[in-house]
């Protein structure tokens, strides 16, 4: 027959083994919620004045992330919501405020163009807002 061993350990040592436990789950669920906070960019305005545009935009949530680059893409008619892979795209990388704008100079005339800002998180998350429309003026 086979023998079962009973292994007793003792009190100190499971209320010790018990509060570290505690202690990975109460972090494991923590660092969970942090991955859980959305970034998030809204494109306040655009505006034209013959063949430049200028663009604002506002990051309303970074979460728990570093914003490594803010912009705005930008596109043609053929294209109506820009992004960062397919459209042409002027950033920066150093966020000091909330807000920012941006110029976009030497556009096509007579043209319709779409633009948005976004952001990239440093752990390479990508958010929009939403779509705007920009025609630019017609020059003689």
């Amino acid at each position: 027959m086979t023998e079962i061993q009973t292994v007793v350990v003792s009190s100190k040592y499971t209320n010790t083994i018990m509060r570290l436990i505690a202690v990975l789950v109460v972090a494991t669920m923590l660092m969970s919620c942090k991955d859980e906070a959305e970034l998030q960019v809204q494109t306040t305005s655009a505006t034209w004045d013959g063949t430049t545009a200028e663009v604002s935009g506002r990051i309303l949530n970074t979460g728990t992330n570093k914003i490594d680059e803010f912009g705005v893409c930008y596109s043609r008619s053929n294209e109506e919501d820009p992004a960062i892979e397919s459209a042409q795209t002027l950033f920066y990388n150093k966020l000091k405020t909330q807000k920012f704008s941006i110029t976009i100079p030497d556009l096509e005339p007579d043209t319709v163009y779409y633009v948005r800002a976004y952001a990239i998180s440093r752990s390479q998350k990508v958010a929009y807002g939403r779509t705007l429309e920009v025609r630019t003026n017609f020059v003689r």
